[in-house]
């Protein structure tokens, strides 16, 4: 059985549209899809954060 540590991974928005396809339950679509667009949104704001150059 797999432990539902607070480490556990975020699923990407691919991964959440993936299992999303194949969810038969409205309940858990409509959850699914919460996650979908707050990874989504996640990705656009990481995104539009300036870069800083690595240090070498």
């Amino acid at each position: 059985m797999l432990s539902d540590g607070p480490k556990q991974l975020k699923k990407t928005w691919e991964e959440l549209a993936a299992a999303a396809s194949m969810e038969t339950d409205p309940e858990r679509l409509a959850t699914i899809m919460e996650e979908i667009f707050a990874a989504l949104e996640e990705r656009e704001r990481t995104r539009s954060l300036p870069q800083h150059p690595s240090a070498s």
